[in-house]
């Protein structure tokens, strides 16, 4: 999944095997042949031929590219903050018919 994102993240520009080693596995001895097992394995997930891509380009000695990349949006000031609030507030309603749950059944108990 780490190797669909970064070649989608890349927006049509090819990604070389070697970044992709760098970006995904970080910390990890791997060799090439690793990319390549993980490309197979993604183009067999989403049942695509390498001979005639539909999602994932082969550049011969340079790397991948996404055919189709992911579109972007832009999102502005009043639309984040309009969704920080939201979220805000499903978390404290989720606290407030938590706490009053917690009371009801103490008081239940109680009786």
């Amino acid at each position: 999944m780490e190797v669909l994102l970064k070649l989608v993240e890349a927006d049509g520009q090819v990604v070389s095997r070697d970044k992709l080693l760098l970006d995904v596995w970080k910390d990890v001895v791997v060799n090439e042949e690793t990319v390549s097992l993980s490309i197979s394995r993604i183009r067999t997930a989403l049942d695509e031929s390498a001979r005639e891509p539909r999602i994932i380009q082969t550049i011969p000695k340079r790397g991948y590219r996404a055919i189709a990349p992911g579109k972007r949006f832009k999102v502005s000031k009043g639309q984040m903050a309009f969704a920080i609030v939201s979220i805000l507030l499903l978390i404290v309603t989720m606290l407030f018919l938590q706490v009053q749950s917690m009371y009801h059944q103490v008081s239940d108990a109680g009786l």
